[in-house]
């Protein structure tokens, strides 16, 4: 059976989170094939990890209970939260409210509604890459110097880790973490602020009480990478 696809809440901003790399396979991964089973992927997977502050009503609480219920076996996209690890306002010269907002997804983008950011800051692919390769030549002119090792970097439904770069003026040849899912064509998107088509490991451990004056604190949660061919 197929399954649905949700846009994390964009009002739900962790206090704490990290996208990484994980090389090795772990029980409960999800495959290109089935889910929930143990099948590897060639190269591993993203994992990112999120820890929760105390919401009140001025944030869309609802939304925690709505996502109590709909975690479980569900897939969401979900922005890699702001941190050193994505291009920040900072490096763009935006208002910091400018970070909060939704991301008007557009073109070849196959969602429209948006979450995460009030933009997407995009770059482009120079050449092409195929499915499986770890290496991508990216044209840099519009974001000169946003991309640094230790960045996350979005292609197609994709988010990969820079592990090492050269930078050849605006021309940039990224090496990247985990292999990419599929070819790349020259002109691609190639997105400063990504999301991650996901899973939670453990839905159960975001779940929460209310509390009297409508306050509430998820749980941590932890999410893995999906791998769908619908979403790469």
């Amino acid at each position: 059976m197929l399954r649905t696809l949700y846009d994390w809440p964009a009002s739900l901003i962790p206090s704490k989170g990290i996208a990484r790399f994980v090389s090795t396979v772990e029980e409960g991964r999800v495959s290109r094939r089935v889910f929930e089973n143990d099948a590897a992927i060639p190269g591993g997977r993203v994992q990112m990890s999120m820890e929760f502050a105390y919401w009140q009503r001025t944030v869309d609480i609802e939304a925690v209970s709505w996502l109590t219920s709909k975690l479980r076996g569900n897939i969401f996209r979900v922005p890699i939260p702001p941190s050193v690890q994505v291009a920040r306002n900072a490096d763009l010269g935006l208002a910091s409210t400018d970070y909060l907002a939704g991301i008007p997804f557009d073109g070849d983008v196959f969602f429209d509604e948006g979450v995460g950011f009030d933009f997407e800051p995009t770059l482009d692919t120079i050449g092409t890459a195929l499915e499986g390769t770890t290496s991508v030549v990216i044209d840099e002119t519009r974001w000169p110097g946003l991309l640094r090792y230790g960045k996350w970097i979005g292609i197609g439904f994709g988010a990969y880790h820079i592990a090492d770069l050269d930078r050849s003026g605006s021309t940039v040849t990224v090496e990247i973490e985990p292999p990419l899912r599929r070819d790349v064509a020259a002109g691609e998107f190639v997105s400063l602020r990504p999301s991650l088509i996901c899973q939670a490991r453990d839905a159960s451990s975001f779940a929460s009480m209310f509390e009297p004056a409508d306050l509430i604190q998820p749980g941590s949660l932890v999410l893995t990478e999906v791998i769908d061919e619908r979403f790469l």
